[in-house]
């Protein structure tokens, strides 16, 4: 299967849980499937998965000094871009995950969290210090 194909399918297959999260807040399905580690466990395991065939270049990069250069021309590489874009699915569904859990626990609002959400999806780290920002705003902390 292609690059490009398999980076498809992993952007494809992470957009439920993301869909889930932002659009159907209160339905206990979204709220049963993001308590479990389902999700970013499967984006872990996906990862292992691709991972594991390209450790022995990996290991070698991570063998010697860190060079921007060698990392650039390594994730140049459509595979190798692969396996570091499910790297970034993995993890911004996981802190996605913990934004959506703490915001229902803090009863945030659904319509504040929303859009921390899809910043976090889009952008990672912009999206989390959103959520950071107004988890921090106890004005906002009530049920919705």
């Amino acid at each position: 299967m292609s690059p490009e194909i398999q980076f498809k399918i992993v952007n494809t297959a992470s957009l439920p849980f993301w869909a889930l999260m932002i659009f159907a807040p209160r339905w206990w399905l979204t709220r049963r499937v993001m308590e479990s580690y389902f999700a970013p466990g499967l984006f872990a395991a996906i990862y292992v998965a691709f991972i594991i065939p390209a450790l022995p270049n990996v290991l070698a990069m991570l063998a010697s000094p860190p060079n921007l250069e060698n990392v650039v021309s390594e994730i140049a590489k459509p595979q190798a871009f692969v396996v570091a874009w499910i790297h970034y699915l993995a993890f911004d569904l996981f802190v996605g995950r913990w934004e959506y859990l703490d915001s229902r626990e803090r009863g945030v609002s659904v319509w504040l969290v929303g859009p921390c959400l899809f910043m976090t999806l889009m952008t990672g780290p912009l999206g989390f210090l959103a959520y950071l920002a107004i988890r921090g705003t106890t004005i906002f902390n009530r049920k919705s």
